[in-house]
């Protein structure tokens, strides 16, 4: 697993130019304060899917109830916008990252953004 570069803050209203990157493996780590989405671009000639795993289960009688992965399915050529998440529910306590997973990395391109307007 490899940590995503550091998110792109965006602080002003307005536009904000970047260049996206290859991911370095299929699953990186994200620092994570309920502010971050990513754009994911996918330059294959197939749908790919990104999955974020939730880290928090939620009781009932019958015990511990895993939350649903979110999973999105970028299509060919696409542009998806994902998140944010709720560091509460997507968060590794120790770290305070989200762990988001692609099923191909070869011609996709990403980027985080912080939100701090």
């Amino acid at each position: 697993m490899a940590d995503y570069p550091p998110a792109t803050n965006i602080t002003t209203l307005g536009a904000v130019a970047t260049t996206l990157t290859t991911p370095a493996l299929s699953s990186m780590t994200l620092d994570n304060d309920g502010k971050v989405f990513i754009a994911v671009k996918n330059g294959s000639g197939a749908s790919i899917n990104v999955t974020v795993a939730p880290v928090k289960t939620v009781a009932d009688s019958g015990g511990n109830i895993a939350l649903a992965s979110r999973v999105v399915a970028v299509a060919a050529g696409a542009l998806a916008f994902l998140g944010p998440y709720p560091p509460d529910i997507f968060n590794n306590l120790s770290t305070n990252q989200v762990t988001i997973s692609f099923s191909a990395v070869t011609t996709v391109t990403t980027q985080a953004f912080r939100l701090n307007v």
